[in-house]
């Protein structure tokens, strides 16, 4: 399945890679005359709001989430998120025999639930595979990037985190270290310094800021499915130490 597209005429204007040249830059939700995101309707500033999704029960939100456009979301210390490219200088490397390169292809090279990609002098984690809407839900020492893989509604989706049992859980080799700004979560095509936008800024983005306390995080990870209707990709964020 493609999650990183890019690109026709006004993609090759961009330098993106000539083999996604069918595809068009509207899959990715790109503008033609910027070469950015689209800010859609479904999300408001910093959290995504109510939207009746196919194969889930329309709810009045209580959590905040957030969407990409195809690709791959991205998980950054605020302080970190600037040096995030996005779709900028999305270029044939001279002298590589294949492939794009540039931030937003990197990202779209994940090829797992999660991965790290070093990012200015700092990493982050990129939520990779199919894109999932994905929320955070604050627990003690940390917290869970919960990615909605399927399920009837936002309650059973909290239930579910609420009960997972210690075991379903997946230590990983991954960390973030996540400085006084917290971090920022959103869709990877976006340039990191766009974000957060100004506040007389009327468009919607979509991003979530996690407020966390600064220290060095472990990563856990678990495919949980607690019954035929359920089904979460989870990501534990364990304070080391803590």
């Amino acid at each position: 399945m493609e999650r990183c597209c890019g690109t026709g005429p006004e993609a090759r204007r961009l330098g993106l890679d000539p083999a996604f040249a069918s595809l068009g830059l509207s899959g990715l939700g790109l503008d033609p005359a910027y070469g950015m995101v689209k800010r859609e309707p479904p999300f408001q500033r910093g959290r995504r709001v109510n939207q009746n999704l196919p194969g889930r029960a329309a709810m009045k939100t209580a959590m905040d989430w957030v969407n990409s456009a195809g690709g791959p979301l991205i998980v950054a210390p605020a302080e970190i998120a600037p040096h995030w490219q996005g779709v900028r200088r999305w270029r044939d490397e001279p002298g590589a025999t294949a492939g794009p390169v540039g931030d937003y292809a990197r990202a779209c090279n994940v090829s797992d639930y999660l991965g790290v990609l070093e990012v200015g002098p700092g990493r982050c984690l990129i939520l990779g595979d199919e894109p999932m809407q994905t929320t955070f839900i604050p627990k003690p020492g940390g917290g869970v990037l919960v990615r909605w893989m399927y399920a009837e509604n936002e309650a059973s989706v909290r239930r579910a985190v609420e009960t997972i049992p210690e075991a379903a859980w997946e230590a990983t080799a991954h960390r973030i270290e996540v400085g006084q700004e917290g971090i920022l979560v959103f869709d990877s095509a976006f340039p990191g310094d766009a974000l957060p936008p100004p506040e007389d800024d009327p468009a919607d983005v979509p991003w979530i800021r996690i407020g966390l306390p600064p220290g060095s995080y472990l990563v856990d990870t678990s495919d949980y499915e607690p019954d035929a209707s359920t089904r979460l990709i989870l990501h534990r964020l364990r304070r080391r130490g803590g």
